[in-house]
């Protein structure tokens, strides 16, 4: 009895022994399994919140830039009306609430002679806006960075940040747009200046565990967001000396170089990783989590089995049956839902693909035309319209800001609106002035569309038009000589209310062909950042307007061009290209 009683004993601590060797390792094997699907999932996650966050911040950025840009043409119109110049940057400022100062900063002696003029609007504290004459002996604007680099290399700039005394009096940013006369000198910078503020908000509200931050820096280091309020007023590299950590230090440098990637690191001693990413001006984003926080969970759950595993070992693998049915139940609804919003998305490019107008004029009628559309995503803002009314051809072409859903809904919006008008008795600019001050009313999106509009009056040849700040179309005379049209300085539509559109009116020879595009066409891009461009799209089109007899033809053939020209790199904005054969 005694030696059953203790077989049975050694027995039992066998199975107990055994239960227990399986027991810890199906821990380590759930343990090292759910860490590292943890771990992983947390870096997805993370890349989704850098690439959302970093899409907002550019959103914004370019937001300003298109702004800037559009009303530098309008202030290049208007570069001697000095009242005016006054009232376009308080407008700016006013109409804008990012964008907290704008001047138009005139080259020594470029205004009348003087050797300091820029007409500069901000606004306080209190929100109102002021202007005054911002340059003079103790406020040299011509060293500042923001004047300098776009007056010395004709191109637009972001401004490192810095405090604006005698300016804005605030921490800022400025994105610089020169202006150049008729031989291609820049006499005068129109400027915006973002409030970093902005960015530090921005930054604060996101933050994925309790632990993460989120940081921006410039390409020389330093801080225009910080999640961390202790780091705010340093630079990246001064975090780096106080930190022993190699990967802090491969974080800031690859941050500063412009480089993309993850990084493992220890902040504060704690194992911990960073996602970074560049932005389109050279500032840099990141996030950076604790690993203690995304594991928290998982560490709790161990805990709990460690403690009871070996007396409810049946009830632990219930929980687990009946945690992965819920995450495979979970999944499956998530699947769902990412299926029904492709879906979703399709019909939604099928139903504005439907919208756009197949019915090309017959010659016959004595115009012939062929148009095409196609988006960088599902959706896109581009849009293009005709028709023939009463021997008139009613033609557009445009480009909402932005991509994606949003800037298709306005697209829609614009299109059904001149469907609406291109009946009436209006001119090309007061059917422009009409849409665009219904779009301008309750803007909060502050979304605007570029457009070329144009009336053919298909017996006399009179071509009137009218461009919104949209790229100039093409010419092509019937010898073949192609040539930008001359097109007045109009704003976007949406942008402001009651604008006065300027229209414009040439007479076409039959046998003329016109060529309208989006910016798809000229900012092509390469996988070296290269672009397509106006030069090599205006030689591209006279060599076309040779070899091809049909608008379909030329259609056809300049797209193609430009696909070869951007080979191996992604489409990065919507293409749209209309020909018209008088």
């Amino acid at each position: 009895m005694r030696k059953s009683t203790e077989s049975s004993a050694k027995l039992s601590m066998n199975i107990v022994f055994i239960a227990a060797l399986l027991f810890v390792f199906v821990i380590g094997i759930v343990s090292y399994s759910s860490h590292r699907m943890i771990a992983m999932e947390a870096h997805r996650s993370a890349e989704n919140l850098l690439e959302g966050t970093k899409a907002t911040i550019e959103g914004n950025m370019h937001r300003v830039g298109e702004l800037a840009s559009n009303a530098a043409w309008v202030a290049a119109d208007n570069v001697r009306n000095e009242e005016y110049l006054y009232h376009l940057t308080a407008a700016i400022v006013a109409e804008n609430p990012d964008i907290v100062g704008s001047a138009v900063a005139f080259a020594p002696g470029a205004f009348d002679g003087r050797h300091f003029f820029s007409p500069y609007s901000y606004r306080d504290s209190a929100g109102v806006v002021h202007t005054k004459q911002l340059g003079n002996d103790d406020y040299d604007y011509f060293s500042m960075e923001w004047f300098a680099i776009p007056y010395k290399l004709g191109t637009p700039n972001w401004s490192e940040p810095y405090y604006d005394e005698g300016g804005g009096e605030m921490l800022m940013s400025t994105y610089s747009y020169p202006i150049k006369d008729e031989s291609g000198n820049v006499f005068a910078v129109l400027t915006a200046d973002l409030s970093l503020d902005w960015i530090h908000e921005e930054v604060n509200s996101i933050r994925p565990y309790e632990h993460s931050y989120v940081m921006v820096v410039s390409p020389k280091g330093t801080y225009l967001g910080n999640g961390r309020p202790e780091c705010r007023d340093t630079n990246i590299f001064q975090t780096t000396a106080s930190n022993t950590d190699r990967g802090f230090y491969d974080v800031a440098f690859n941050m500063t170089s412009g480089m993309k990637g993850s990084q493992l690191l220890r902040l504060d001693g704690k194992p911990a990783f960073a996602v970074y990413a560049p932005l389109f001006n050279g500032w840099s984003v990141a996030i950076i989590s604790e690993y203690r926080d995304v594991l928290s969970e998982n560490a709790s759950l161990q805990l709990w089995l460690i403690i009871f595993g070996l007396v409810i070992l049946c009830a632990f693998f219930g929980y687990m049956k009946r945690h992965i049915s819920l995450y495979v139940k979970d999944l499956k609804a998530t699947t769902a839902s990412n299926e029904r919003y492709a879906s979703e998305l399709n019909i939604a490019s099928a139903i504005q693909t439907a919208m756009l107008p197949r019915n090309f004029p017959d010659p016959s009628c004595g115009v012939s035309l062929h148009a095409m559309l196609k988006p960088a995503k599902e959706v896109g803002g581009d849009m293009y319209d005709f028709s023939v009314k009463d021997g008139i051809l009613y033609f557009m072409v445009g480009d909402v800001s932005g991509k994606g859903v949003p800037a298709s809904l306005v697209m829609s919006i614009t299109k059904q609106a001149f469907v609406l008008l291109d009946g009436l008795e209006m001119n090309a600019a007061q059917l422009v002035k009409r849409v665009s001050d219904s779009l301008s009313q309750n803007n909060d999106s502050l979304m605007f569309v570029t457009l070329f509009l144009g009336k053919l009056n298909l017996q006399t040849g009179e071509l009137q038009f009218c461009n919104a700040g949209h790229n100039p179309g093409i010419i092509v005379s019937p010898d073949g000589e192609a040539s930008f049209m001359k097109v007045e300085a109009n704003v976007a539509l949406g942008v402001w209310e009651d604008f006065q559109f300027k229209m414009q009116t040439i007479t076409l020879e039959k046998g003329t062909k016109l060529v309208l595009y989006t910016d798809g066409i000229s900012e092509a891009e390469r996988a070296d950042g290269s672009q397509f461009g106006e030069d090599r799209l205006l030689e591209t089109v006279r060599t076309l307007a040779r070899d091809c007899d049909t608008p379909e033809q030329g259609c056809e053939a300049l797209y193609s061009a430009v696909k070869e020209f951007a080979t191996g790199n992604d489409q990065n904005d919507d293409i749209t290209i209309m020909t018209i054969k008088y």
